[in-house]
């Protein structure tokens, strides 16, 4: 049996059954009228009775938010010590945005001042609510296992960013990330044709790390539909869905707080209760064109919430895994490829957009990868080959705003040499750093860049390190304003 926390008592499931046989009246109607085919909308899909036995949830068929079980959060973030909510983001969270009609709940973005004391002016508000429960009302609701879903209609158009996701409760292995996020769903609102799932965890920032996938949706069909986006989350398994569809699951994460003695290993941190989130935000990194091409005539636009469930596993005993326990570093850092590079994805062309294994803190500035000649100023290099471009940095931002690095590898007492191929827009520096998970700096470099591609280089000792030690390489662009292109990466052991 699942194992599941509420904070407040289950409510008998509201089913929209009136709502749908209405509208499936009139499509029938429709159909025989005019001869036309159904809409290609994605109908709701309901999972296996068999498996799955629905155990609460909101159907927003009343006229107002439940703040038994929803708080709207307001604000930009600066009253939780996240201001543009840690990732800088145009908005200003209200309650105004948030209303409950028509058997949905619907969040609205619109292009309008608003302020406060403490939490600054912004030009865009929207709304944010979780699943705590307002104070005063109720207790709200927690998740530990299940299946998670809702069914979502999202708003196009350029710096939009809805999202559908879970933050842990009350952890015990510390903040976010190391205790964990799981995000079922965001949308782009450039890309209408893809939405992306992750989950973030490892250490605290800036040596977390996040593992993604996207669903691109059939031909017809897009984030401007009505889909039903779900997880299904066992002990040390997640699985996510768009509709009928199981695009991914993931089985590999781990976490560590300086507060523990050890690595934790799967199923930590997703080994607690989560509760639930839903907002629309405006800008942000998650996009890395922010709002530049934002489009301030769309609004109003809004994210639509048809009903948000919670089901519990019912046809098979869930996983089995024993209680979180202290891992090796091996155990989940990368070895060496067979090239003896520690680096991985070093050319920057793998994957449809070239950033696999490669995670970005881009604050304002774009990072995105371009194809480069085979042959470039005397360098000859291998077909298809591509660059990490680095631009619209804000010469005000610190190096550490704009970053490049990598999940963590072992490194052992030994000589390193690092090496890559760059150029920069104008001349400039850029910053080299070997970090280990307790934010200590191993190794520390400044390169002077020039307009011509070069190769850069530089051999260094580490001491001390006889057992292994796990590390991450970080590439640090901030404080300078000149463009950057990088690519040839290698970090290699003599």
């Amino acid at each position: 049996m699942m194992k599941q926390y509420v904070m407040s008592m289950f409510l008998s499931p509201k089913v929209k059954s009136r709502k749908y046989l209405i509208v499936g009246f009139f499509l029938l109607l429709l159909l025989l009228l005019t001869g036309c085919t159904a809409d290609p909308e994605p109908q709701p899909h309901e999972p296996d009775p068999d498996m799955w036995r629905l155990i609460w949830s909101d159907e927003f068929d009343g006229n107002q938010l439940d703040l038994s079980v929803w708080e709207i959060m307001t604000g930009t973030g600066a009253a939780h010590g996240l201001t543009g909510w840690g990732n800088y983001e145009a908005q200003y969270y209200h309650a105004d945005n948030i209303t409950v009609s028509d058997g949905f709940l619907r969040i609205e973005a619109r292009h309008e001042t608003r302020s406060s004391p403490g939490e600054g002016r912004r030009s865009y508000t929207s709304g944010r609510i979780r699943s705590t429960g307002t104070p005063g009302y109720g207790d709200g609701i927690s998740v530990l296992y299940g299946r998670i879903e809702a069914r979502i209609k999202l708003p196009v158009g350029y710096g939009l960013w809805p999202a559908f996701w879970m933050l842990p409760t009350n952890s015990p292995y510390g903040g976010w990330p190391v205790g964990g996020e799981i995000d079922i769903m965001e949308g782009m609102g450039r890309r209408p044709y893809r939405s992306t799932s992750a989950i973030h965890f490892g250490r605290s920032w800036p040596n977390n790390t996040h593992t993604h996938a996207a669903f691109d949706f059939p031909d017809g069909q897009s984030i401007a539909d009505f889909n039903v986006y779900a997880i299904e989350w066992e002990p040390g398994e997640i699985r996510w869905f768009v509709n009928e569809y199981h695009f991914w699951t993931q089985t590999s994460w781990w976490t560590r707080h300086s507060n523990n003695a050890a690595n934790f290993m799967n199923p930590a941190p997703f080994d607690q209760p989560f509760h639930i989130l839903l907002n629309l935000a405006i800008g942000g990194w998650f996009d890395p064109t922010g709002t530049d091409n934002l489009d301030s005539s769309i609004f109003p636009v809004a994210m639509y919430v048809d009903y948000v469930r919670v089901y519990e596993m019912v046809g098979r005993e869930m996983n089995m895994l024993p209680p979180a326990t202290a891992l090796g570093n091996s155990e989940f850092a990368k070895e060496p490829l067979p090239t003896g590079n520690i680096i991985w994805n070093g050319e920057f062309n793998q994957g449809p957009n070239g950033m696999i294994f490669w995670n970005t803190e881009p604050n304002t500035a774009i990072m995105s990868v371009t194809a480069r000649d085979p042959q470039e100023h005397g360098i000859n290099l291998p077909p298809f080959v591509r660059q990490l471009s680095v631009s619209g940095i804000d010469a005000t931002t610190d190096v550490e705003d704009v970053a490049l690095w990598q999940s963590y590898a072992i490194l052992t007492n030994g000589t390193y040499n690092l090496a890559f191929d760059a150029s920069a827009e104008s001349a400039r520096t850029i910053e080299v750093r070997l970090v280990d998970m307790d934010g200590i700096v191993h190794f520390n470099h400044i390169f002077d860049l020039g307009h011509e591609t070069q190769r850069y280089m530089v051999s260094f000792d580490l001491h001390g390190l006889d057992d292994g030690t796990a590390m991450q390489v970080h590439f640090l662009f901030g404080g300078h304003s000149a463009d950057v292109l990088l690519s040839g990466v290698e970090l290699m052991v003599e």
